[in-house]
């Protein structure tokens, strides 16, 4: 309720940028995997028809596409003007899987806290209600969510190699505009 007669406490608007380093990681993994994968399917089986394609050699194609999409997806990133996470007044803005801006208010937010996932250190978010957060998402974040809780894991998670921050100094913020939101 950041309207024009909303009294409560303000919470000071900070953005985070998305990791140039994880991004640049990104953009020569898939050059270097995409550029094997296509140099196997082109030069190494020197076949020209896809129908002549075996198991390999699909899995190649599969690979290159992969690869193709992981370097647009990155370029993109980095040419994003936008933060890669946002802390307003409203509650947070996620924008880290690089599609869909994920909108989480602060009445919904429990807890933030760090942990890790497949050997990657996360953000985890703990909400109040997860039906709630489940239904007023895309069908694509609702499956991703689903799968979280399905799986014991928090219901909002963000890898904090995507953002150019520390996951320790973004948990202290959000956690510090929870008390203050809590306050009111």
């Amino acid at each position: 309720m950041a309207g024009l007669f909303y009294f409560g406490p303000m919470i000071p608007r900070e953005q985070f940028e998305f990791s140039k380093k994880s991004n640049m990681i990104s953009i020569i993994s898939s050059i270097v995997l995409g550029g094997g994968a296509f140099y196997y399917l082109f030069e190494v089986t020197k076949k020209r028809n896809i129908a002549d394609y075996g198991g390999l050699e699909i899995l190649a194609l599969v690979v290159s596409s992969f690869a193709v999409f992981a370097f647009i997806l990155s370029v993109f990133r980095m040419m994003d003007p936008r933060p890669a996470l946002e802390i307003n007044d409203e509650g947070v803005e996620i924008r880290t899987n690089g599609m869909r801006k994920i909108f989480v208010p602060w009445s919904n937010i429990k807890s933030t806290e760090v942990g890790r996932n497949v050997g990657v250190k996360m953000i985890f978010f703990n909400l109040h209600d997860n039906d709630e957060f489940i239904k007023s998402s895309s069908k694509i974040a609702r499956y991703a969510i689903k799968e979280n809780l399905k799986n014991g894991l928090a219901p909002v998670m963000i890898p904090s190699n995507q953002v150019a921050a520390t996951a320790d100094e973004i948990v202290e913020k959000i956690n510090q505009a929870i008390i203050k939101k809590n306050e009111a």
